[in-house]
């Protein structure tokens, strides 16, 4: 099966996260206004939670999916690596009869990068 596997959130955007978050203090600081001082704290938890979250957990024959602050959306079980399948930015697990699709958009590179390997190496060895 898989070995345990973390993908991280690309950091390219939790650092653009951040730059907004600080473009919208220094609104605040020239408009007084709250609605620009609010969204720098939402963007700055956003940067942060890109910054250190993961967006995938990969532990064996279990894939869990993640948003950004953490919490799990979805849980995959494989019956074995066959099931998964990588094009591009795109991870695709066999569910039934169905293939359901993970984007890998927001994902670091070299942590996508590892994925693909780690499943090309347990497809070779199945």
């Amino acid at each position: 099966m898989l070995p345990k596997l973390r993908v991280g959130l690309s950091p390219i955007w939790g650092a653009s996260f951040l730059v907004l978050a600080a473009l919208d203090v220094w609104l605040y600081l020239a408009t007084h206004s709250g609605v620009q001082l609010a969204l720098a704290v939402i963007m700055a938890i956003a940067g942060v939670s890109h910054l250190v979250g993961a967006i995938l957990l990969v532990d064996g024959n279990t894939i869990e999916l993640k948003n950004p602050i953490g919490m799990t959306l979805r849980t995959f079980t494989i019956d074995s690596p066959n099931d998964l399948r990588m094009e591009g930015r795109k991870l695709f697990i066999k569910v039934g009869d169905q293939a359901k699709k993970i984007s890998g958009l927001m994902a670091n590179g070299g942590d996508w990068n590892k994925l693909r390997d780690a499943i090309d190496a347990a497809q070779k060895t199945s």
